[in-house]
C-alpha cells in the first residue's frame, strides 16, 4: 500500500506541473470531458476540491473516502442536435476504503448522411461513446488516495474503438473548512479507428473548496487539458435549511466555454433539493452561440447518516428526545487516542488518553470499548486511528466500533500549561454535542488524573 501510495503522490506532482504549463495538443473521446452529476455542473465543473458524494467517482477518485453511506445517481442531460447524455453510478464503504462503479453514455441520436457534393442520401446513421469506471478510495493518514480504472469504447455506423485509461487523484482536509484536490484524468492507450490513431483528452486539475459557513460553499479549480489552453472553474452553493429538508442554489463559470462565444458563455446555475435520503438536482449550463443544456440528476442514499437534511431546529428537538431516552440506558462510546500538539509526544498523549479512559470507566455512566478490541476492530477494517482529528473521520469510526458516541480530543501546552482538549461526537447526527477544555501545570500522574476527572464530570453531566 505504501508503494502504491508514494506512486500516487508522484504522479500527482506531474498532474501540478502539467496544470501550469499547459500547452494544445489533439484529441478524441471529448465526451470524457463532459462533467457528470448536476451538482457540479451548476457549481461550473469546480469540484476537485469537493468531491463530497458519488460523483467524485469522475471529479476526482480520492473524495469518496467522504462518502459515509451507500450511495446511487442517475443523471440525463439533453445537448444540442437531440444529443443524449446519460450516467448512472454508485459507491460504498468497504475493502478497507471505499469503492464504486460508474457508467456515462453518449447518443448522438440520427445523423443524416451526404454524399461528397453535399447531398442528401435520405439515411442516417448514429455514434455512440461509452466509459465505465471502477473505482477506490483509501484515507492515508491524511491524505486520501484514489484511482479508477476505465474502459472505454467508442462507435460511429459500423466502425468502433476501444481504449483503456485511468485516473488518480488526492484529496486533503488541512481542517474542516478547506479541501484540497488533485486530479490527472484520462492516462492511458490511444484511440485508433480504422487506420488512424489519437490520444484521449489527458486533463490535470487542481481545485480547492472553502466552507464559509456550514450552509455556504465556494470552490475554485484550475484545469489544464492537453488540447485546450489552460481554464480556470469557480463555484458556489448556498444551502438553505428548511423544515422538509434541504434547498441548494448553486450558481458558477468555467473559461472553457467562454473562448469566443457571447457574455453569456461559460455561466452555469442550478438548485438542488435533498429529502431525508433523496436527492433532485438541475443544473443549467450555456454554452453562448451554441445554445444551452439541461441537466437533472437523481440522488438516493441509504444507511442515510441521520440529521443530514434536516433544519437546525429540528436536530436540536431531536437531540433533545435522544437525551430523554438515553437516561434510560447505558450508551457506548470509544475513545480515540488524543492527538499530540508540539511539544508533547505521542506517547505523552496515549499516556493522558490512558487516565482519561480509567475516569470514564470508574463512572460507570458509559459503556467504555477496550482498547484492544477497538484496534482489533479497526485493524480488521484496515482503518488506522492514527491522524483521525475531523468530525467525519470519527464518524465513520463509530460506525465501524458499532458504539453512540466517540471522543477525540487533543494535548498540548500553552505558556506554562498542559491543555487537553475533548469533543463528544453524536454518531448518529454526525455532530459534536460536547466540547470542553482543562489544563494543569504539571505532566504528573496525580495533575493529569486531576485535569481529566474535571473533563469527565461535566461530560457525564450534559451526555447521559
Amino acid at each position: 500500500m505504501k508503494k502504491l501510495a508514494i506512486l500516487l503522490l508522484l504522479m500527482q506532482v506531474f498532474v501540478v506541473s502539467a496544470v501550469f504549463a499547459g500547452g494544445k495538443g489533439t484529441a478524441t473521446a471529448q465526451f470524457l470531458k463532459l462533467g457528470l452529476g448536476a451538482r457540479a455542473a451548476s457549481m461550473g465543473g469546480a469540484y476537485t476540491g469537493v468531491s463530497d458524494e458519488v460523483n467524485a467517482i469522475y471529479w476526482n477518485p480520492a473524495g469518496l473516502t467522504q462518502v459515509n453511506n451507500k450511495q446511487l445517481t442517475a443523471m440525463h442531460a439533453l445537448w444540442f442536435e437531440d444529443i443524449s447524455f446519460d450516467y448512472l453510478a454508485y459507491c460504498q464503504k468497504g475493502l478497507g476504503g471505499a469503492f464504486g462503479i460508474g457508467l456515462n453514455y453518449l447518443n448522438s441520436g440520427d445523423i443524416d448522411k451526404y454524399d461528397f457534393n453535399g447531398n442528401a442520401l435520405g439515411e442516417t446513421y448514429n455514434a455512440t461513446d461509452m466509459n465505465v469506471s471502477l473505482s477506490y478510495a483509501k484515507k492515508v493518514k491524511k491524505v486520501s488516495l484514489g484511482l479508477n480504472l476505465k474502459y472505454i469504447s467508442m462507435s460511429i455506423e459500423e466502425e468502433s474503438a476501444t481504449a483503456y485509461a485511468l485516473d488518480a487523484g488526492t484529496f486533503f482536509n488541512p481542517w474542516d473548512k478547506l479541501g484540497f484536490g488533485i486530479v490527472a484524468q484520462n492516462i492511458g492507450s490511444s484511440v485508433k479507428f480504422i487506420s488512424e490513431s489519437e490520444s484521449l483528452p489527458f486533463i490535470a486539475k487542481l481545485g480547492c473548496s472553502y466552507k464559509v459557513k456550514e450552509n455556504f460553499l465556494l470552490a475554485l479549480d484550475a484545469v489544464s487539458p492537453s488540447d485546450d489552453d489552460l481554464g480556470a472553474c469557480v463555484g458556489a452553493d448556498y444551502k438553505f435549511r428548511l423544515k422538509p429538508g434541504d434547498f441548494s442554489l448553486r450558481a458558477g463559470y468555467k473559461t472553457s466555454t467562454a473562448s469566443g462565444f457571447d457574455s453569456l458563455a461559460g455561466v452555469t446555475a442550478g438548485f438542488g433539493l435533498d429529502f431525508s435520503g433523496y436527492g433532485l438536482d438541475y443544473a443549467w449550463d450555456t454554452y453562448g452561440d451554441l445554445g444551452y443544456t439541461h441537466i437533472i440528476s437523481l440522488m438516493f442514499k441509504f444507511g442515510q447518516v441521520a440529521g443530514e437534511g434536516i433544519s437546525s431546529k429540528a436536530k436540536k428537538a431531536k437531540r433533545v428526545k435522544k437525551k430523554k431516552v438515553r437516561r434510560e440506558k447505558t450508551l457506548n462510546v470509544a475513545v480515540i487516542d488524543f492527538q499530540a500538539l508540539a511539544p508533547i509526544s505521542m506517547s505523552e498523549a496515549t499516556f493522558t488518553t490512558e487516565i482519561f479512559r480509567s475516569s470514564l470507566v470508574r463512572t460507570k455512566a458509559y459503556t467504555i470499548v477496550d482498547r484492544n478490541n477497538m484496534e482489533k476492530v479497526l485493524a480488521e477494517q484496515g482503518f488506522q486511528q492514527t491522524g483521525c482529528t475531523t468530525t467525519e473521520c470519527a464518524v465513520q469510526m463509530g460506525k465501524l466500533l458499532n458504539v453512540n458516541g466517540i471522543i477525540t480530543g487533543t494535548f498540548g501546552k500553552l505558556g506554562a500549561h498542559y491543555l487537553l482538549t475533548i469533543n463528544a461526537v453524536d454518531i448518529e447526527t454526525s455532530e459534536i454535542i460536547h466540547s470542553d477544555k482543562a489544563s494543569c501545570t504539571e505532566l504528573t500522574p496525580d495533575e493529569v488524573q486531576r485535569m481529566t476527572d474535571k473533563l469527565v464530570d461535566k461530560l457525564i453531566d450534559e451526555v447521559r
